[in-house]
Formats: C-alpha cells, sequence, structure tokens
C-alpha cells in the first residue's frame, strides 16, 4: 500500500477516534516532514501562549513540551512570530503540534527517509512535462497519452528573426519539457533543467 494512502486512512481514523480539535493554519510546520535527529522548527503566528506541545497524531497523547521563542516581527509580511524548536524530539512517527488558543497544526512525520516520496514525485514529473514523446501506460499509469507535439517543422518567429533565419523558416525543435502547464517550451528553461539533472547527478552519483 502506498504511504500516502495509508497516511489518509491514519488520518480517518483519527478524525473518528479524537475529539475535534480546531487545526490552525497559523502553526506553520514542514509539510514534508522531518528527520528524527535533525532541526525541527514551527513558526507560530500570533500566538498568546508562550508553550507548545507535540502530539501523538493518532492518540491526542502528549509525548514533547516546550517553550516558544521571544515573539519578533517578519519583516516580509508584517506577522507576530514565535518559533516552535523541537529539535530534542526523536520518536518516529505521525504527529500534530499543539499551541494553546490557537489549536494544532496539520498532521507530520518524523521518519528516516522523510524526502523520499517527494524527491520521487519531482523526478517523476520531468517524464510526464516531457514532449514529442508517448507517455506508456507502463510508466504512465491513468496519465499515459500519445506523443504530442512532435515540433520537427516550426516556424520561426519575428522576435527571434535574423538576417540568415528570416520570419518563418522551418527548423527542428523537437523534445525538451512543456512549461508552466501549458505547450510552450524556451530553451533558457531547458538549460536550467538539464543543469539541475546533471548537477545532482555529479553532486550526489549513488543516489542518482
Amino acid at each position: 500500500m502506498k504511504k500516502s494512502v495509508l497516511f489518509l486512512m491514519i488520518l480517518a481514523a483519527v478524525a473518528a477516534t479524537r475529539p475535534e480539535t480546531r487545526v490552525s493554519g497559523d502553526i506553520r510546520i514542514n509539510q514534508i516532514g522531518y528527520y528524527p535527529r535533525a532541526p525541527k522548527v514551527a513558526a507560530v503566528i500570533g500566538a498568546a501562549a508562550g508553550t507548545f506541545a507535540v502530539l501523538k497524531a493518532a492518540t491526542g497523547d502528549t509525548v514533547f513540551h516546550g517553550s516558544l521563542s521571544a515573539e519578533k516581527q517578519w519583516p516580509y509580511s508584517e506577522e507576530l512570530v514565535k518559533l516552535a524548536d523541537f529539535s530534542a524530539f526523536t520518536d518516529q512517527g505521525a504527529f500534530v503540534l499543539s499551541v494553546p488558543g490557537l489549536g494544532e497544526s496539520h498532521p507530520f512525520d518524523i521518519m528516516p527517509f522523510v524526502h523520499q516520496a517527494v524527491a520521487s514525485a519531482s523526478l517523476k514529473a520531468f517524464y510526464f512535462n516531457r514532449a514529442s514523446m508517448e507517455l506508456t501506460e507502463e510508466f504512465a499509469g491513468p496519465w499515459k497519452r500519445k506523443a504530442g507535439h512532435p515540433d520537427t517543422r516550426v516556424r520561426v518567429h519575428a522576435s527571434a528573426a535574423t538576417a540568415s533565419r528570416p520570419v518563418n523558416t522551418l527548423i527542428s525543435s523537437p523534445q525538451g519539457w512543456y512549461d508552466a502547464g501549458d505547450y510552450n517550451k524556451y530553451i533558457v528553461n531547458s538549460g536550467i533543467t538539464m543543469q539541475t539533472l546533471l548537477l545532482l547527478f555529479e553532486q550526489f552519483p549513488d543516489y542518482c
């Protein structure tokens, strides 16, 4: 069973067994999650309280207490912010952060390899956005599609025309990635994309 499906089933069970608690958007956690022995900090907006607690998501049992930092103004949003640092808490599982007077955060995980799912999804996005090629059911599942936009006969626009390559010159420019949810492609964006992928491989060859 995929982790995301299992997590939704856990949340449904939590909703059925725990008393209703207000989920506050003013308690801002890392939605991807935290590593057990890495720093863990949440931003709390406009809290009158000076303390916070970490609770088990499934039962509401308190597993960690802490003190909020002194309040400071975040200049970019002009919000009054306190920090909840629970780096000393190293248990694994699904938790929520509770602040008196505000409510609870959305659930978050503390576990090894907590970024693995989002890393896999990020890499798979390069496949789903490919232009000029078919996405097969084997790798795309329900999002399979036929190849579109071969782009082997593309007319040069006036904005890109030169003396040696006038307007409406036919050129070939297949493959690459669609951009921003539309069917446009840009060489600058493709260059950044290739640099990102090659740098990932250069710096983390074993992971790749």
